[in-house]
């Protein structure tokens, strides 16, 4: 996502990593809010190969990985990467 302010003199865009629903809002208050946190960590990847008991439908909503195993990944992991957010077409 791209976050921050365009036009007006405003010219400061962010680029802010997260899950494709997480939200942001500003209140009637004038102040920033951030919502639907539910999914900011990846979630556990599942054994393919174990066939489809192994699948239980919407866990990529509840076992996700903890903080301290995403801290020591060498690399970004995305909350999306194994749901239906994060299918791609690879001819595109």
């Amino acid at each position: 996502h791209l976050v921050g302010f365009r036009g007006e003199g405003f010219n400061s865009v962010t680029p802010l990593g997260g899950p494709v629903d997480i939200e942001g809002h500003v209140g009637f208050d004038g102040r920033h809010y951030m919502l639907d946190f539910a999914r900011l960590f990846p979630c556990e990847a599942w054994d393919s190969q174990a066939g489809p008991r192994r699948y239980v439908r919407g866990q990529h909503l509840y076992r996700l990985l903890r903080p301290e195993l995403v801290r020591t990944s060498p690399m970004p992991l995305s909350s999306d990467a194994l749901t239906a957010f994060g299918r791609c077409d690879p001819r595109s």
